[in-house]
C-alpha cells in the first residue's frame, strides 16, 4: 500500500548557499508531497526544520567527504529506511553521488537536479542509476550522452515555486505510475536467464578448462619432444587447415544454434542439410588444403603431416553442429563433455606415443583419430538431448547456404585473421620453422584462454536471439555481458604481458627465448579476442552479420599490409605486433557496431572498471620486483579488489546485480529460495 501523500527526500549539499531556494522548494512541494530533507553538511538551513519537515545532516562536508560516501550510505539509508520514501530528488552533484547509493539500499528512484552547466564526465558516471536528470540549462541536453538523453529535461532557469511548478511533470511522471507487474514465469528476464547463462558458461568453461589444459600439456610435449621445427610445422598445420576448411558449411553451425533456439522444431530438417552440406563442402577443400603443401616448399614428412592435421580439424567441424544442437536446448554440458573427451583422447595418447618415439606423423594421426573419438561420444550424447531424424533435402542444401552466408563470411575473415600469422611468418621467411615456432609457442598460451569468451558467447547466442521485440532488455543485457567478459579476461592478458619471461621459461624452457616478446604483445589478444567475439555474437543474434564482416575484412586487409612489412625483417615479433594493432582496431570497430545494434552506451560502464584494474595490478607486478608466484597472487588480488570498489562507487546497479545474482545462487545451492530481482 503507497502512503496518502508520496513522500519525497530532499538531498542537499548544505553548508551557507542555497537556503532560500530550498526553502521555497519545501513550501511549494508541501500541499502535494511529504517531505524530508536531507543536508550533507550543517548551515544556516534550520529554517526547513520550522516548516515542519524532517531535516538531518549526513556530516560530509566539502570534497573532501566524497571517498567516505559509500560507507556512509548504509547508516544512512537505515535511519531514513522507516519514512516510506517514493523518490530521492538530488541537488547537485555531491548530492546525486550519495543518492545513488541511497537509492540503491532503499530501491526507490533518482532525480538529479542540475543547476548549473552540467559536465560530462559525473553525467557519464552517474546518469546510469538516476531515473530523471532535470538540467536548468538547455545545454545539459547537449553535454548528455546519446545513450543518456531520454532521461534528461532541460527546463528554464528558476527557483522556488516556480521551479516545484516545472519539476511537477517530472515527479508525476515517477511517483505517481503504477507498480510494475511481475514478469510472467519463463518471461526470460532476471535471474532465470542470468542463471542459465551463467550455469551453461560454467559447464563450458568446466570443461573447456580439462580440455585446455589437456591441450597444452599435448602441445608442450610436442614442443619438447620433437624440437622447435617440428612443433613449428605442426602449429603450421592446425593454422592453415583453419584458414582453408573454415570456408566449409559457410556459418551454418552457428545459423543452426540461432535457428533453433528459436524454435526447436526446425532442429531435424536443418542439422540434416548442414551436415550434408558441410560434409560435401569438406571433402573438396581437403584437396585444396593438399594441393596447397604440394606448392609449398615442405618437406615429404610436413606434407603427409598437415594433410592428416586438416583431417582432423574436418571432423572437428562436423562435431560443431552437433555442440550447436546442444547449445540452442542450452545444455552446454554435455558439449564439455564430448569436448574433455576428445582432448582427453588425444593428449594421453599422443604424450603416450611421442614419448614411445614417435614423430609428427605420428602425432598428426593422433590428431586425427582424437577428432573422431569426439565426434562419436558427441553424437551419443546429443541423443540425450533430442533424437534427430536425418533426412537431408537437396532442395533445401542452397537455401540454408545461402542463409548461412552472411554468418559464414564473418565467421571465415575472422578466424583467418587470427590464424593468417603463422602462415604468413612460414612464407615470408622461406619456411623458417623455429620462428612459427616461436609464434606458436606464444600463441598457444594466449589461445588456451579463448574458451571463456567462447563459453561466454555460446551461452549468451540463444537468450540474445530470443530478445526480438525486448528492446530495453537487450541494450541492458548487452553492455553488462561486455562488462563482466571485460572483467575476466582483462587480469589474464595483462598477467600475460607482464609474466611473459617467467611463463615461458617454465611451460617451454630456454629453447623458446624467442617467445617472450610475442607472448607480451599477444597476451593483451586476450581481451581484444574477447570483445570481437561478443561484438560478432551480438550481431549473429540480431541478424546482421554483415556488419562485422565488413568490420573484419578492412582489418583483415591492414593486417596483412602490417604483415608484409614486419615479417621480413622482425620475425614473429613483427607478427605479434601486427596481430594487436589488427586487434585494437577491429575492437574499435566492433564496439561501434554494437552501439549501432542495440543503441549506445557508456564506455565508462563497460570497461573503466577492469582497466583501472589493470593499471593497479601492472603497477604492482613491475614494480615491486617480488618473485613469480607472490607478484601473481598479490597482483591478481589488487585488480579484484580495485574492480569492486570502482563498480560499487560508480557503477552501483551492476554491483548490486551481481552481488544480488551471488545470493540466489547460494540460496539455490543451499535449497533455498531464491530472491526476485529488484
Amino acid at each position: 500500500m503507497r502512503p496518502s501523500r508520496p513522500v519525497i527526500l530532499l538531498i542537499h549539499e548544505g553548508g551557507a548557499t542555497g537556503g532560500d531556494e530550498l526553502v521555497a522548494l519545501i513550501e511549494a512541494l508541501e500541499p502535494r508531497y511529504d517531505v524530508s530533507v536531507l543536508l550533507m553538511e550543517a548551515g544556516p538551513l534550520a529554517s526547513a526544520e520550522d516548516l515542519g519537515v524532517r531535516c538531518r545532516v549526513a556530516g560530509l562536508p566539502g570534497m573532501r567527504s566524497i571517498p567516505r560516501i559509500p560507507f556512509a550510505a548504509r547508516g544512512i539509508a537505515r535511519e531514513v529506511g522507516g519514512d516510506g520514501i517514493g523518490l530521492i530528488h538530488a541537488d547537485g552533484t555531491r548530492a546525486a553521488l550519495l543518492g545513488t547509493y541511497l537509492s540503491r539500499h532503499l530501491q526507490v528512484p533518482l532525480l538529479w537536479l542540475i543547476r548549473d552547466t552540467p559536465r560530462r564526465a559525473p553525467l557519464r558516471l552517474l546518469g546510469p542509476s538516476c531515473e530523471r536528470i532535470v538540467a536548468a540549462s538547455a545545454r545539459g541536453l547537449d553535454r548528455a550522452p546519446d545513450w543518456l538523453r531520454d532521461r534528461v529535461t532541460a527546463i528554464p532557469p528558476g527557483s522556488g515555486a516556480d521551479l516545484a511548478r516545472r519539476l511537477e511533470p517530472e515527479y508525476a511522471a515517477i511517483v505517481d505510475r503504477p507498480e510494475p507487474a511481475r514478469p510472467p514465469p519463463g518471461a526470460g528476464g532476471g535471474f532465470a536467464s542470468s542463471r542459465r547463462v551463467a550455469r551453461n558458461t560454467l559447464a563450458r568453461s568446466a570443461g573447456e578448462i580439462i580440455a585446455k589444459v589437456a591441450s597444452v600439456a599435448w602441445y608442450v610435449a610436442i614442443a619438447r619432444e620433437l624440437g622447435a621445427e617440428d612443433f613449428g610445422s605442426f602449429i603450421f598445420g592446425i593454422s592453415l587447415s583453419m584458414v582453408v576448411l573454415i570456408a566449409a558449411g559457410f556459418g551454418t553451425d552457428q545459423l543452426l544454434a540461432r535457428e533453433v533456439a528459436r524454435d526447436r522444431r526446425l532442429v531435424h530438417g536443418l542439422l540434416s542439410n548442414v551436415i550434408a552440406l558441410r560434409g560435401v563442402m569438406l571433402v573438396g577443400l581437403i584437396g585444396v588444403l593438399a594441393a596447397i603443401v604440394l606448392i609449398g616448399p615442405y618437406d615429404a614428412e610436413t606434407r603427409i603431416a598437415v594433410v592428416l592435421i586438416g583431417i582432423g580439424v574436418a571432423i572437428e567441424m562436423m562435431t560443431a553442429n552437433l555442440a550447436a544442437v546442444m547449445q540452442a536446448y542450452e545444455r552446454m554440458d554435455l558439449g564439455a563433455v564430448g569436448l574433455v573427451v576428445q582432448r582427453g583422447v588425444t593428449a594421453l595418447v599422443g604424450i603416450a606415443v611421442l614419448f614411445a618415439g614417435g614423430g609428427l606423423i605420428a602425432a598428426a594421426v593422433v590428431f586425427a583419430v582424437g577428432s573422431l573419438v569426439g565426434y562419436l561420444v558427441s553424437d551419443l550424447l546429443m541423443r540425450r538431448v533430442v533424437r534427430v531424424r536425418f533426412r537431408p533435402d537437396r532442395s533445401q542444401l542452397w537455401p540454408v547456404l545461402k542463409a548461412g552466408a552472411p554468418i559464414g563470411v564473418a565467421t571465415l575473415l575472422f578466424i583467418i585473421l587470427l590464424r593468417l600469422d603463422a602462415t604468413l611468418i612460414s612464407f615470408f621467411t622461406g619456411g623458417d620453422q623455429r620462428e612459427v615456432g616461436d609464434y606458436g609457442a606464444a600463441w598457444r598460451l594466449v589461445e588456451a584462454t579463448m574458451f571463456i569468451p567462447w563459453a561466454f558467447n555460446a551461452a549468451m547466442l540463444p537468450w540474445l536471439s530470443r530478445q526480438a521485440e525486448r528492446e530495453a532488455l537487450l541494450a541492458t543485457g548487452s553492455v553488462f555481458g561486455l562488462k563482466v567478459l571485460t572483467a575476466v579476461l582483462m587480469p589474464i592478458g595483462v598477467g600475460y604481458a607482464v609474466f611473459a619471461p617467467s611463463l615461458i621459461d617454465i611451460i617451454y624452457g630456454s629453447e623458446f627465448e624467442g617467445a617472450v616478446l610475442p607472448l607480451r604483445l599477444l597476451g593483451l589478444m586476450t581481451v581484444l579476442y574477447g570483445i570481437n567475439v561478443y561484438a560478432s555474437t551480438v550481431l549473429v543474434a540480431r541478424l546482421r552479420p554483415g556488419a562485422f564482416a565488413r568490420g573484419v575484412a578492412f582489418v583483415l586487409a591492414f593486417n596483412v599490409v602490417l604483415n608484409v612489412l614486419l615479417i621480413p625483417s622482425y620475425g614473429a615479433d613483427g607478427a605479434a605486433l601486427a596481430a594487436l594493432l589488427s586487434g585494437v582496431l577491429l575492437a574499435v570497430a566492433s564496439v561501434r557496431q554494437v552501439w549501432a545494434t542495440v543503441g549506445r552506451f557508456s564506455l565508462a560502464r563497460a570497461f573503466g572498471g577492469p582497466l583501472a584494474g589493470a593499471a593497479v595490478m601492472a603497477a604492482i607486478a613491475l614494480l615491486t620486483g617480488l618473485p613469480f608466484a607472490v607478484s601473481a597472487v598479490l597482483s591478481t588480488v589488487a585488480y579484484i579488489a580495485t574492480l569492486v570498489m570502482f563498480e560499487r562507487t560508480f557503477f552501483v546497479n551492476d554491483f548490486d546485480f551481481v552481488r544480488a545474482a551471488l545470493r540466489a545462487f547460494a540460496n539455490r545451492r543451499r535449497g533455498g529460495i531464491p530472491a526476485e530481482p529488484a
